[in-house]
């Protein structure tokens, strides 16, 4: 999956799960949405520019910013799923794009 996002030029970001008896991992990638659904859980809407990336009370938080230097936060809270749940963005620094964050139809 590495691989074939660095192939592509595609920012994205993954989490790396150990399994129980940690001698193997499971590599999900969060999957960021956009204007149509995603494929399946290894399919993703590129990101511009990728910030920063942390947890915050076990919320994934994703800084990202676009060719205009737009900027905005992806929030994804805990779920059943490794990637959590995506629920929502805000926009930060507005440069000359306004779509900075996902949109949908």
């Amino acid at each position: 999956m590495l691989q074939n996002c660095s192939q592509q030029n595609i920012s994205a970001v993954f989490i790396i799960q150990p399994k129980p008896n940690w001698n193997n991992y499971i590599v999900h990638r969060v999957a960021v949405p956009g204007k149509r659904q995603i494929n399946n859980r290894f399919s993703t809407y590129p990101l511009g520019r990728i910030n920063r990336i942390g947890f915050i009370d076990g919320n994934l938080l994703i800084k990202h910013a676009d060719v205009s230097n737009s900027e905005a936060l992806l929030v994804y809270t805990t779920s059943n799923k490794p990637t959590g749940k995506y629920a929502g963005c805000v926009a930060g620094q507005l440069g000359k794009s306004n779509s900075i964050c996902p949109s949908f139809n």
